[in-house]
């Protein structure tokens, strides 16, 4: 996907491949790598992990739905590319025929072979449940531009999958103003296995490559539930140069919390309760007031080439994915607050302490942000970030749980990536947590355009509703030639109409379904339904 000066790639998995930014020099790289990591126990207390980084071995999500078709990964192994012009020409009859990324919009699973009956997100039109584009039926998109794909992890091994399918959209506006520099990524998590799991935990890992990848810092917002990452020094050599890049993704929506824990795990001020205007309002089952997660911890660690203690590297298990998605290092240790020295002091520690000691954190190099509700820690500003000496290719992960999956359980993630430059490292920092203060504000609103009849100033249409059909209005001194096509392009009749007359669209021949008249002279369509 390109849409304003980015450039996405997802994968058939639903994961990022790569996120760039072009600027005069060509593109240079932001983000390497982003996908969802999830873990739990079974009724057993047997672990169970699904996790992707960067696909070197067999991943444990493959593309499509849970399904019992042995080909369904490669009949769902795309993603789907649909853009708000395309929806909006196909409605307005600008379009030859049902262009393929609506036609092959994955709408219906195959429910002979155990697929859910209702996937993709579409528009229905006729409103009889079934997504049908000759009948004028479209995706229903986010965005001015959006990637689409389908994932499950029934199979997977060396733990088993729990059992999850995911529908993963990314999107992006385009406005002139800070929109584009935003991709939104929004999922539908699915179980839909018959298993309940507990010490449920999600995490958006994220692989941020500023450019140069040798020289980035990782940082935690807590007050705004991101994650970011900002050059280490004032130039990116090999990459952005003296105006360095920074990145951030922000937790907007998580799972939701399980009925009074006892936590505040929205850090809204209510226990147990929702914050609607301005009051809590206590948690309840019978009317789905219930607290969802944002980022309830954060962590960062080196890759395994970065001479980093082993500890502190890339995780190779599942028990090691697992304390990761808890902020523990792959040890068990706990992350802790070491030697917090302020903003590009290299006496900052890196968080780590070999026997553990230290006052433990959920959030990695917050800062001075902390969680002003106490639920977490740190719940007051401590002044540590990372040491500029640790700048390297850091890996990042936004967590959010524990809380209980249940079987047939379904809920959505909503998160936000935005990028900035900016003219040194210290700027860099600013701003990007500027940014993400932002992104909770409401999205541009987009619907899908539908021409006006009266678009040709001397042709309208109506439709009488006594005599059931459609009536074609000439005002123009001439004769006007019409052509009737359906939806897929196939050519039903000519049309004349005589001057400063009118004309019924005679039904006779039509199936009910969706047609174009077509204003020969000018190109303008009109779309009819019998």
């Amino acid at each position: 996907m390109e849409v304003n000066t980015l450039k996405l790639k997802m994968f058939a998995d639903g994961g990022i491949g790569e996120m760039q930014t072009q600027d005069s020099l060509g593109y240079h790289t932001l983000l390497y790598a982003q996908s969802l990591w999830f873990a739990g126990l079974d009724a057993n207390n047997s672990l169970h992990v699904s996790a992707i980084t960067f696909r070197t071995t067999t991943p444990d999500f493959k593309p499509g739905p849970v399904s019992n078709d042995p080909n369904a990964a490669t009949i769902y192994g795309k993603v789907y590319h649909v853009s708000l012009q395309t929806i909006s020409d196909f409605v307005n009859g600008n379009t030859t025929g049902i262009p393929q990324e609506i036609a092959n919009w994955p709408a219906h699973g195959n429910t002979a072979m155990g697929e859910a009956a209702k996937l993709a997100p579409f528009v229905d039109v006729d409103n009889d449940g079934n997504y049908d584009p000759s009948q004028g039926d479209y995706p229903d998109i986010k965005g001015d531009e959006a990637l689409f794909a389908i994932a499950n992890d029934k199979n997977h091994r060396p733990t088993e999958g729990m059992g999850l399918e995911v529908h993963a959209m990314a999107y992006a506006y385009t406005t002139g103003g800070i929109e584009d520099s935003i991709v939104y990524l929004d999922y539908m998590i699915y179980n839909r296995s018959q298993d309940q799991f507990a010490d449920v935990y999600i995490s958006s890992f994220l692989d941020f490559d500023l450019g140069d990848s040798g020289d980035d810092l990782p940082a935690t917002n807590i007050n705004e539930d991101a994650v970011f990452c900002y050059n280490g020094d004032d130039v990116d050599q090999g990459g952005f140069g003296n105006q360095p890049a920074s990145c951030a993704l922000r937790i907007l929506k998580g799972p939701p919390a399980d009925y009074l824990d006892g936590v505040d795990n929205d850090r809204d001020g209510c226990v147990d309760g929702v914050l609607i205007n301005g009051a809590c309002q206590p948690e309840d089952p019978s009317n789905g007031i219930q607290e969802h997660y944002k980022m309830s911890s954060s962590m960062a660690y080196f890759k395994f080439a970065s001479g980093a203690p082993t500890q502190t590297s890339d995780p190779v298990n599942a028990p090691e994915f697992y304390n990761y998605m808890r902020s523990l290092w792959k040890n068990g240790n706990n992350l802790v607050i070491e030697n917090p020295s302020g903003f590009g002091s290299t006496n900052n520690g890196d968080g780590y302490t070999i026997d553990g000691s230290g006052t433990k954190t959920n959030y990695v190099y917050p800062g001075d942000s902390y969680d002003a509700s106490g639920a977490f820690t740190p719940s007051s500003p401590v002044n540590w970030f990372a040491s500029p000496d640790f700048s390297s290719d850091f890996r990042m992960l936004a967590n959010m749980g524990p809380f209980t999956l249940t079987a047939g359980e379904s809920f959505d993630l909503n998160m936000a990536i935005v990028w900035s430059r900016d003219s040194s490292a210290a700027a860099g920092y600013t701003h990007i947590n500027s940014l993400v203060s932002g992104l909770g504000a409401p999205k541009p609103v987009r619907n899908v355009s539908l021409r006006d009849f009266t678009a040709d100033r001397d042709v309208d249409l109506f439709f009488d509703t006594q005599n059931r059909e459609w009536v074609l209005n000439n005002h123009s001194d001439r004769s006007l030639d019409f052509k009737l096509v359906s939806i897929s392009g196939k050519l039903i009749r000519h049309i004349t109409i005589d001057a400063k007359s009118h004309l019924p669209i005679q039904r006779s021949e039509l199936v009910t379904g969706i047609y174009l008249l077509i204003n020969q002279s000018s190109g303008k369509a009109y779309k009819i339904m019998y």
